[in-house]
């Protein structure tokens, strides 16, 4: 099932249903490249590949999780995404479209009040720089392409912050916006049966306080 969201100008159209099987190599990705496990990460993308998952869908991946790990352990899994492709004929995929006169602070209000389903709040943080980053280069810049949906993100960020220690605040977070984007129990049991015995526990603890 399809729903509609509009917000000002922009249309955005999420699809709501059982977590997919390509969601699940999402989930699993993000966590090697959060532990790290980059020998895992190289198998696992492997066999993504060879499953119809594209290689600009995995840059776009390791792109997103360089907002919550930082850019020195995204760029090592990049590299290893490189030593898998190297010389292998996956396929590409649609690359991400630069678009460098975008009002990408707009575009991040919009799709930050869409993720929470409410307008978003005027200053995240109580901080304008935060409030800044947050929503031009997070909500704004890196979901402004299509190559990955909302809801691919929200798996993917869930998947990271639930592999680190001290961030439930942020998992809790964002535990509830995949529920807003139409996750259920059974989409989340999904999820964590394909991650580390420790990671899974993490995120069905923070998902049990947020019911």
């Amino acid at each position: 099932m399809k729903k509609l969201i509009i917000l000002g100008l922009s249309v955005f159209s999420l699809a709501f249903g059982e977590v997919s099987d390509r969601q699940l190599k999402f989930a699993a990705l993000s966590a090697d490249i959060a532990m790290p496990n980059l020998e895992n990460f190289k198998l696992m993308a492997k066999s993504s590949l060879e499953n119809g998952v594209k290689i600009n869908e995995l840059k776009e991946l390791i792109a997103h999780d360089a907002a919550y790990l930082g850019f020195p352990r995204a760029l090592n899994a990049l590299n290893a995404l490189n030593e898998v492709t190297k010389g292998q004929n996956y396929e590409l995929g649609k690359a991400r479209e630069i678009k460098p006169d975008s009002d990408f602070y707009a575009k991040g209000v919009q799709m930050l009040s869409m993720l929470l389903g409410q307008k978003a709040p005027e200053l995240l943080q109580n901080d304008a720089t935060f409030d800044f980053m947050l929503k031009s280069y997070l909500f704004g810049f890196l979901f402004d392409s299509h190559i990955l949906s909302p809801l691919d993100r929200e798996i993917i960020v869930i998947s990271v912050l639930s592999s680190l220690d001290g961030v439930e605040a942020q998992l809790k977070s964002h535990l509830k916006i995949a529920k807003n984007l139409g996750l259920e129990i059974s989409d989340f049991n999904k999820i964590t049966s394909n991650l580390e015995p420790k990671t899974a526990k993490n995120l069905l603890k923070n998902l049990k306080e947020i019911r």
